[in-house]
């Protein structure tokens, strides 16, 4: 049984903070967006960064996704990212149909601040424990 902890976020109106509608509703309620990072199987997925491109409105997500094995008792956990358009759909058309998981040679990464640069690249900074070999 796959067994998954699901990210979200929602967009709220500027004028009266009530959910936008028009932003999300893919695979939730409408003003809102919840999905896992491509991890396949069981996963422990958690956002703890956004930030907006100014010039597009595209939306960045960073956090981590996380797994666990019952039978050897391994934690890893790896940076992730997802690309949603201004509507809160993924960007298909970036890495991997929207999302990236980025693996150090470290047991336990993720993503605790992201930032859009002036060019269009990615500043990502977290946590890293464990040894690099």
């Amino acid at each position: 049984m796959n067994r998954r902890r699901k990210v979200g976020g929602a967009e709220l109106d500027g004028f009266d903070g009530v959910l936008d509608t028009g932003f999300g509703g893919f695979s939730s309620a409408a003003g809102t967006m919840v999905f896992s990072f491509a991890t396949p199987g069981d996963s422990l997925d958690e956002a703890y960064a956004v930030d907006v491109d100014p010039l597009t409105g595209e939306i960045y997500v960073g956090g981590y996704t996380a797994t666990f094995d019952l039978f050897t008792l391994d934690f890893n956990s790896n940076l992730a990212v997802a690309k949603l358009n201004s509507d809160g759909s993924f960007d298909s058309d970036w890495i991997f149909g929207g999302q990236t998981i980025i693996t150090l040679p470290v047991p336990i990464s993720g993503i605790n601040k992201l930032s859009v640069l002036p060019d269009g690249g990615l500043l990502l900074a977290g946590d890293f424990a464990g040894g690099f070999d």
